[in-house]
């Protein structure tokens, strides 16, 4: 390991737990116990770095190759401020690891080679001062001589949760300051509502021994609240219930699901029949017969 790298100062023969070697990972960004970790979990650090970018890549991340476990410099270990918030997202959805993400100290516990000891992070979001910021909920700097200063953070306001990643400041401080530009200003904004889908718009479908084409409609607006600086991907989904003709008047007949770019469900509605619609007498003959 290069002398830019810290440590979590293991010694030969130490048994540590894999919460301890992550809390040493992420809190003073230890490079040997992101070493460790790895080479325990996949048998090599090699085949552990083979599995991740596997894994990251099947997830959308594909503009980042990773080729070590701790982050110090090597020609082929590169990344993009998007991926790493994507990765960030990945992560804070773990709840285990959310709680270590906002560790700000840690007890290092007695092992068979060491007695335990306190360690505390250099994170100044996270620690009162000129940098602290109330809302972050987890943040992780990252540094060595080529890559410069580099902070990832989450901040969470009025159930907004944000993701800021600078790369690249030429002072530790700077990348604090930027952060929580970013942050101010993006938690500063509006909410805006759109209309997705009107309630006078007609939706079409046949169902199953109906004596014509099912009409159906919403019966409010279907609108999204949204800040202006977040992209808008959005797609409607129409699900329809398993029916079968008569229908009623007034009957739910579906549902429209709005997913975001992630295919999460962030906003549905129930669509319900414009009008009754009678059972094909013919096929309610076939049916009865086949009962009898």
């Amino acid at each position: 390991l290069e002398s830019d790298g810290v440590m979590f100062d293991i010694v030969p023969g130490e048994k540590l737990s894999l919460k301890d070697l992550l809390h040493g990972a992420i809190v003073i960004s230890g490079c040997d116990a992101s070493n460790v970790a790895a080479e325990s979990l996949e048998g090599s650090i090699e085949t552990f770095m083979q599995s991740l970018n596997l894994y990251i890549k099947k997830r959308g991340i594909v503009d980042t190759h990773l080729t070590n476990p701790h982050g110090l410099h090597m020609p082929e270990h590169v990344s993009t401020a998007i991926d790493i918030a994507k990765m960030t997202k990945l992560a804070i959805k773990n709840p285990n690891f959310l709680k270590i993400f906002s560790c700000k100290f840690f007890i290092r516990p007695q092992t068979n080679k060491q007695n335990k000891k306190e360690i505390i992070t250099n994170n100044k979001l996270m620690k009162p001062g000129e940098y602290y910021y109330k809302n972050v909920i987890g943040s992780k700097t990252g540094y060595h001589a080529k890559a410069k200063y580099n902070l990832v953070s989450v901040a969470k306001k009025d159930n907004r949760t944000l993701i800021a990643v600078v790369l690249g400041c030429s002072t530790t401080d700077v990348r604090f300051e930027d952060t929580i530009k970013l942050f101010n200003l993006a938690f500063s904004e509006k909410k805006q509502t759109k209309v997705l889908i009107e309630k006078e718009k007609l939706f079409f479908s046949k169902i199953n021994g109906a004596a014509k084409i099912v009409k159906a409609s919403l019966k409010y607006d279907l609108d999204i609240d949204y800040y202006l600086s977040e992209e808008m991907d959005l797609k409607a989904i129409v699900v329809y219930d398993d029916l079968k003709a008569p229908i009623k008047m007034g009957q739910k007949v579906a549902t429209i699901e709005i997913k975001n770019k992630d295919n999460e469900i962030i906003q549905k509605a129930n669509l319900y029949a414009k009008q009754s619609v009678r059972r094909v007498f013919f096929r309610f003959l076939k049916e009865l017969f086949v009962k009898s």
